[in-house]
């Protein structure tokens, strides 16, 4: 649950502005079910994809510190 709180937490950090929130039980049951899946180990090189697809979506990327667990 600990990782289901820090990317909700993370997700209306960042997102807030925008009325994007994922509350944490969410987050939990996508991750139970297989649907959401936590990578510790996730590869450095998706950071420029995804940092450009948000900056896409929603006008700016994150602070780098959005996408380490913390």
């Amino acid at each position: 649950m600990r990782v289901a709180r820090e990317i909700s937490s993370g997700i209306k950090q960042y997102f807030q502005l925008y009325k994007l929130e994922l509350p944490a039980p969410i987050v939990r049951i996508a991750m139970m079910k297989g649907n959401l899946l936590f990578r510790a180990d996730a590869p450095v090189s998706i950071q420029d994809d995804l940092s450009r697809f948000l900056t896409e979506m929603v006008g700016t990327a994150p602070l780098n510190n959005f996408y380490a667990l913390q």
